[in-house]
């Protein structure tokens, strides 16, 4: 009795895998065709000027592309330009299908990053952290210099530092006095 040989790989456990870096390939692919195209082709106006492909992530099987968008502006910004590129799905589908060089083509999810602007907010954050304490430590140098009142950290400097008594205090280290 003769196996099939599906069933015989099946049976031995030995699958064809993918090679490891075709997912990323297929995805880079994926994201310079969605780019070009949202740049060039698509001539709906409530797509924001300055909408990116941020990143592609394809599943194993090659079966669902996920895009994620960056789209600057607020949130009725970024509904009006999903709406829009939801419309274009069935072009934007085809001018993968017409790049690609497999036997189908990846379901195209379109999604708004939410990494990204993550990140942009925890800059501003950071950027208005740093104004706060430069306007704080503006403030105190501001009132230093109206007082008079210079001071140096000992610490920093390679002299010995000198206590309130006049006396020097010297560590060993640095004077290289034992």
């Amino acid at each position: 009795m003769r196996v099939a040989s599906s069933t015989r790989r099946r049976v031995t456990g030995k699958t064809k895998k993918m090679k490891p870096f075709r997912k990323e390939k297929v995805a880079s692919l994926i994201r310079r065709v969605i780019g070009e195209a949202i740049l060039h082709q698509l001539t709906d106006p409530r797509i924001e000027l300055l909408t990116t492909v941020s990143r592609v992530e394809v599943t194993s099987d090659l079966q669902i592309a996920r895009i994620y968008l960056n789209v600057p502006g607020g949130d009725a910004v970024e509904r009006r330009t999903m709406s829009a590129i939801e419309s274009a799905r069935g072009l934007l589908q085809r001018v993968v299908a017409a790049n690609l060089t497999m036997r189908h083509c990846p379901q195209l999810v379109f999604a708004i990053d939410e990494l990204n602007k993550r990140a942009m907010s925890t800059l501003e954050l950071i950027e208005a952290n740093r104004r706060e304490r430069e306007a704080v430590h503006g403030a105190d140098e501001h009132a230093d210099s109206e007082t008079g009142d210079e001071t140096d950290i000992a610490a920093d400097s390679t002299e010995p530092a000198v206590a309130d008594d006049g006396e020097e205090n010297r560590n060993p280290d640095v004077s290289g006095e034992a």
